[in-house]
């Protein structure tokens, strides 16, 4: 059992040296890059999202004009069906 605490504590403190190590050999990033790099990353951002954006809009709108006109055809078929009903009708009255 003894050794397991010793073994634990050498780790603990191989993790400890080997963490310290890794952040002094990380490069330092200036912040005034980091800054200018994140306000590139947020214009290409809002760039993107008005295309995306504006290729919604006009999706809609084709679907919305393909729409109106199955409508309008629908209607003019109704229109001209009910109109040949009634004809229908008066003629089937008059025999």
């Amino acid at each position: 059992m003894r050794y397991f605490f010793v073994f634990a504590f050498v780790n603990l403190g191989l993790t400890i040296f080997l963490l310290k190590k890794e952040k002094e050999n990380r490069p330092s990033i200036d912040p005034e890059i980091l800054h200018h790099n994140m306000e590139e990353f947020v214009v290409k951002m809002e760039k993107e999202n008005n295309e995306l954006y504006e290729r919604m809009i006009n999706y809609i709108k084709e679907k919305e004009t393909i729409l109106e006109k199955r409508i309008s055809s629908a209607e003019k078929k109704t229109f001209i069906r009910k109109t040949l009903l009634l004809i229908w009708k008066n003629i089937m009255l008059t025999i």
